[in-house]
């Protein structure tokens, strides 16, 4: 090839290194969007140039934007605008925004290097990326610095004429705060200033404006809508703490008698109510009444009886249905009204029965308490006999009834009366009942015996045998037992000069008469006697018959012949008949003896008065001429014997009773009883021995009597527990008796109840004799009384005396449990009511509870709320905001004190246990986390770990992280965090040279039911890695040249660059091989191709 033609070649090779020489450069500044034609400068003059050298030379720009943007006029050499001039489309990430032009002359070839600057005006608003954003934050969000990011606005102008400032809405919640970003953007950020209260303003409204530095300034609005979400923040509030109701007994069951009602001013289930009884209601509550959960009405359940509860304290929560739930309470009292649903009741207290038909008019013979358990009008009785009797009611005390004897008794007549007694009350309708009393009346000796004839004739025949049967009489008696038990008897007279007994004998029991001898007509010719017929009542009654005996006539007249008569064998004839008599003692009031059989007998019952041993001397005599007789002495001795007897209708008793004796008087005695003493042939050989009962039974009969139908009670006091013979009165005294009289009249005690009291008959007081305990007696009643009856004899006398037992502080108040633990949310509002268990102090008035004490502490303090009568109870009231971060345990003693002297108490542990709220925000450790990453890394590279913590507990401390956006969403493409630990990996291509930094905005929220979030802020600084070669781009090029070009002709312009940066974007060019050129730095990575020898086209006519 001829070296002349070859093509010769240049290589442009880059170094990194940059060349100190730099050539100048012509420099303009412009106004962005000033008007076409607009003159930017006389670049002929400023590259030295004649005007008519343009055209000749070829003026013109060779290099610059895609756009053209300038022009040169060539008729006066000035630059000048030729299209729209936008600074924010030129340089739209650039504070600086410059134009580069190159301008070319030929003849020579010449290169003119021009920069425009392009100035920023005003013309662009700060614009938001949205117009309304939305911000959803917990009313319980403390204030005091929480931030909430916000939308930042963007301004494409730069300088002053850019954002500047953010103002926010006026408002008494948030402020604005900004934070300046490492481009020295501006970030704004709300700061709540004021605790939030969705009950109060459920949506705040702000407008947030974003201004720029302009002249005027331009602005941009964003709408921020704060939705205030729901905390169960208000516990359920009833519209009264107590409520009153009134509901009739025996209501039918599922009767509704009030609906309760609550109000919940949060939403949501956070203001769902539902009711229920607070479980430190009794049982009783539960049993009776039930509430609807979801309405508030309280149904009843069970039986509702007045007389078993006149009043119901119903404690009634209402709770939410929150995560943490919080409670309101109210008290419920239902009073029970009385509805006429008892009939009323007839209790007869003691019966006098049976009553002697002699008894007097006025005699008491039962009394009778009427008693109805319905109150007031249902409760009033009145009581009146239905059946006609000799018997009338009497009203003794307040309910209190008498039936005495109104007239005479017979028994004769009416052995018994069924007394029907009917009480009433005075209820609409009224009720009744009716109870028979059989009164029964016991004989008294008031008949004697009847004959039926007043005389009787007998015939009998002269010379009869001795001993023969003349006649039998027969009396009657009406009366009963003892009473009508006749015998008979021939008096002590003489008839006809010999004694009647001589004559004549009658049997004692059959009446029937014998003769004693024989009779002679020619002598005697008629008798005339009595009989008497003697009952064995006391004192006995007797009648007589007059017997009239006729002899009759027998030839038995021949002559007689006069024997001494003389005393024969005891066992035959005249002589064997035997009278017996009672010689010692005489006159005998306790036995007697039939003078006929020898029976001996007892006139009346023995008593403890009677003595043991009971000498009798016997005298028996015959009838003989001249009568002989014998004595025997018999010595009657009481001895104990077990004897046992089966009576259905009787009761065992120990105890003193009255006794009636067949004569009609009365007699006191400790105890009493009733022999059978019982005679036989054999009587005379031995002792006759009277068994005492081991043990006795007796009918026990009590008899409550008044001095008079309108006299008051006695009435005593003693405290409680008072030793044993403490004196409470003098009984005789106050019922004006003599102390003589007091045994006399055999005073005693009667009582239903244990035997309290005793009467010390010869002082006359009234003492304790057993341990008297008031909660024993009346357990919760207030007023504590023993009803006692005092009874006086001759004559029967009865006093109602009434002991008042008054309480003594002998019982220290005591809770139910000795632990109470109490679950309470840390945002409970310092007023809120917390109902405690109720002390229980049997004692009464003073002495039981009257106040409750806490110990010493900074969160609550108790209430006492007293519910009435003997009923104080505890509530603990919050005083200051729990705070479950700095004590989970609040540990109280709460001491129930009564009013006695001294004072007595009981404790009761309260474990308050704060339930967690989520009250707290989680925290990072640091608001701005820095940290360096190279580019080209591969995916799922750790970057870094953040880490948030939140005091609080369970789900409300449990953090989930994650990225928000905050402007442009390209690092959310690039970047993932993992929820749950806070590490960032990357997940796309970090590409330096497409971002050099990164700005990430993380967000910790918790898991509460409504969650609280805190924000932090990561910088990503990307480390540039030599990973782009260097680009060369030749902007102009003189593809032809003369071979006598002068040394330093340009032949090309050169640009070269590299999207790397620092040391990796240090370039350095440079020409391979020799060549006649030469590069020439004109401006930084700006290089001119000049010629820079001799050419000779005939050795080369181009070169690479």
């Amino acid at each position: 090839m001829n070296e002349k033609t070859r093509e010769v070649g240049f290589l442009l090779v880059l170094f990194s290194w940059l060349s100190d020489q730099a050539s100048g450069q012509i420099v303009y500044s412009l106004t962005e969007e000033v008007k076409l034609g607009t003159p930017v400068g006389n670049i002929a003059k400023d590259v030295n140039l004649v005007i008519k050298e343009l055209g000749a030379r070829g003026f013109q720009i060779v290099s610059g934007p895609n756009k053209h943007y300038f022009g040169v006029n060539s008729d006066t050499g000035f630059l000048y605008v030729k299209e729209r001039v936008d600074r924010e489309e030129l340089c739209p990430d650039s504070a600086a925004c410059s134009v580069h032009l190159e301008a070319v002359v030929n003849r020579p070839l010449q290169l003119y290097r021009v920069k425009i600057n392009v100035l920023d005006i005003n013309d662009n608003s700060p614009v938001f990326p949205v117009s309304h954003m939305a911000l959803n934050i917990t009313e319980v969000i403390v204030s005091g610095g929480t931030r909430f990011p916000v939308e930042s606005a963007y301004d494409p102008d730069v300088g002053s004429n850019s954002l500047r400032t953010y103002k926010l809405s006026h408002n008494e919640y948030f402020a604005i705060e900004l934070q300046t970003n490492t481009d020295k953007t501006l970030s704004p950020e709300l700061v709540l200033q004021k605790v939030l209260d969705r009950e109060k303003e459920a949506t705040i409204a702000l407008e947030l404006t974003a201004i720029d530095g302009g002249t005027p300034p331009r602005s941009g609005t964003l709408t921020i809508i704060i939705n205030v979400l729901d905390a169960n923040d208000n516990a359920p509030v009833f519209n009264q703490s107590v409520y009153k109701v009134s509901v009739v007994e025996n209501v039918p069951f599922g009767t509704v008698i009030t609906q309760l009602h609550a109000t919940d001013l949060d939403e949501g289930l956070n203001g769902d109510v539902l009711y229920s009884f607070s479980n430190r209601n009794p049982q009783n509550i539960f049993d009776t009444f039930e509430i609807d959960p979801r309405t508030g009405e309280v149904m009843v359940k069970g039986r509702v009886d007045y007389e078993e509860y006149r009043i119901f304290e119903i404690r009634v929560q209402a709770a939410d249905r929150g995560s943490m739930p919080t409670t309101g309470h109210c008290k419920l009292l239902v009073e029970v009204l009385d509805v006429n649903d008892n009939p009323p009741e007839i209790t007869v207290t003691s019966l006098l029965s049976p009553v002697k038909e002699d008894a007097g008019k006025g005699t008491v013979v039962a009394l009778m308490t009427v008693s109805d358990k319905d109150r007031g009008t249902n409760g009033a009785v009145r009581c009146q006999l239905l059946s006609r009797s000799p018997f009338k009611l009497q009203s003794s005390y307040q309910n209190y009834y008498s039936l005495i004897l109104d007239g005479t008794l017979d028994r004769e007549k009416d052995s018994f009366f069924n007394v029907t007694l009917l009480v009433e009350d005075e209820g609409t309708p009224p009720l009744s009942t009716t109870r028979v009393i059989m009164v029964q009346v016991s004989d008294v000796n008031d008949n004697a015996p009847r004959f039926p004839e007043s005389e009787v004739h007998v015939y009998l025949k002269e010379n009869s045998p001795v001993g023969g049967h003349i006649y039998t009489v027969s009396a009657a008696d009406p009366d009963l037992n003892e009473n009508s038990q006749v015998n008979y008897a021939l008096p002590q007279v003489t008839v006809n000069g010999a004694l009647l007994t001589s004559l004549f004998n009658v049997n004692s029991l059959t009446g029937a008469i014998h003769s004693m001898q024989s009779f002679d007509y020619e002598k005697v010719k008629t008798f005339q006697f009595q009989v008497q017929a003697t009952d064995s009542g006391v004192p006995p009654l007797s009648s007589n018959v007059t017997v009239n005996v006729f002899i009759l006539d027998e030839n038995d007249n021949t002559g007689y012949f006069v024997a001494k008569i003389r005393a024969v064998d005891a066992d035959s004839g005249y002589n064997a008949l035997l009278s017996y008599h009672i010689a010692e003692p005489k006159g005998s009031n306790l036995f007697r003896i039939g003078t006929s059989n020898g029976e001996i007998r007892t006139k009346r019952r023995m008593s403890d008065n009677d003595l043991k041993t009971h000498p009798l001397l016997i005298l028996v005599s015959d009838n003989g001429e001249p009568s002989l007789s014998a004595t025997v002495s018999i010595d009657v001795v009481v001895v104990e014997i077990k004897c046992h007897r089966t009576d259905g209708s009787l009761s065992r008793y120990s105890a003193p009773v009255i006794t009636t004796h067949p004569d009609g008087s009365w007699s006191y005695s400790k105890s009493t009883q009733q022999y059978d003493v019982c005679f036989s042939s054999d009587t005379l050989k031995s002792d006759v021995r009277f068994l005492l009962a081991e043990f006795f039974w007796i009918r026990f009969l009590a008899l409550h009597c008044f001095l008079d139908s309108s006299s008051a009670q006695i009435v005593y006091s003693v405290s409680e527990e008072v030793d044993k013979g403490t004196v409470i009165g003098n009984i005789a005294k106050d019922l004006s008796l003599n102390i003589q009289e007091l045994e006399a009249r055999m005073f005693q005690i009667v009582t239903k109840k244990n035997k309290y009291f005793e009467v010390n008959t010869k002082t006359g007081v009234i003492v304790v004799a057993e341990r008297i305990d008031r909660e024993h007696l009346c357990m919760n009643s207030q007023k504590c009384s023993l009803h006692l009856e005092a009874i006086t004899h001759n004559p029967l006398n009865m006093y109602r005396v009434e002991v008042n037992v008054l309480d003594v502080n002998d019982n220290a108040p005591s809770f139910p449990v000795t632990t109470q633990v109490l679950n309470i949310t840390e945002h409970a509002f310092p007023g809120e009511r917390y109902p405690l268990p109720k002390a229980y102090d049997p004692d009464i008035g003073s002495n039981s509870v009257k106040n409750y004490k806490l110990s010493p502490n900074e969160h609550f303090s108790v209430e006492v709320q007293s519910g009435g009568e003997q009923s104080v109870s505890a509530e603990l009231v919050l005083q200051k905001p729990l705070d479950r971060e700095k004590q989970p345990v609040i540990k109280l003693l709460l001491t129930a004190v009564d009013g006695g002297k001294p004072q007595r108490s009981g404790t009761l542990q309260v474990i308050v246990n704060v339930i967690d709220v989520n009250d707290n925000t989680p925290i990072f450790s640091t608001s701005l986390f820095k940290v360096q990453l190279h580019e080209n890394v591969p995916l799922q590279t750790s970057v870094i770990k953040v880490n948030a913590t939140d005091l609080d507990a369970g789900v409300n401390g449990e953090i989930i992280y994650s990225l928000i956006s905050h402007g442009s969403d390209k690092a959310l493409d690039i970047f993932i965090i993992n929820p749950l630990t806070g590490e960032i990996t990357v997940n796309g291509n970090v590409d330096f040279e497409d971002s050099s930094a990164f700005e990430l905005h993380v967000e910790a929220k918790d898991r509460g039911p409504t969650p609280r979030a805190t924000h932090c802020k990561i910088l990503i600084e990307i480390i540039d890695e030599n990973d782009n070669a260097p680009e060369i781009s030749v902007t102009s090029l003189v593809s032809t040249l003369r071979e006598d070009a002068k040394i330093g002709t340009a032949v090309a312009l050169i640009t070269v660059t590299d999207k790397d940066a620092g040391k990796n974007s240090i370039l350095h060019c440079y020409i391979t091989h020799s060549l006649p050129f030469k590069l020439q730095l004109s401006y930084k990575n700006y290089y001119s191709l000049v010629v820079d020898g001799p050419m000779d086209r005939e050795s080369a006519s181009q070169y690479n």
